[in-house]
């Protein structure tokens, strides 16, 4: 059976979601709690999902593994923008992996 895990932190009021069960486990995005429930815990809220406030005015770069912001930029005010352990610059909505809301630069739980 498939399980929907809601992370304890909160990520700029989100909760990080994955899957566990049948298939790929992993994160497949950020979602807030509806108080309801289903079969397989509280429901998300797919109306809401965050977008990237900068979409189309920051400097990316691709990469294999997704893409880095440059900083200084737009993205080093945003909320979703994180300090990796190298000490580098990175976006949360695109990254998607376990981190600590410490680690938020301009974010909030």
């Amino acid at each position: 059976m498939i399980k929907r895990i809601f992370s304890r932190q909160t990520y700029n009021g989100y909760h990080l979601v994955s899957f566990k069960g049948e298939g790929e486990d992993g994160p497949v995005g950020f979602f807030k709690k509806l108080s309801e429930k289903d079969e397989y815990g509280f429901m998300a809220d797919d109306g809401d999902i965050p977008q990237c406030p900068n979409r189309g005015r920051v400097n990316s770069m691709g990469r294999p593994w997704g893409e880095f912001i440059y900083v200084p930029s737009l993205c080093q005010k945003c909320i979703w923008v994180y300090t990796t352990k190298n000490n580098e610059y990175n976006c949360l909505l695109l990254e998607k992996e376990k981190i600590n809301t410490s680690a938020l630069v301009c974010g909030s739980e």
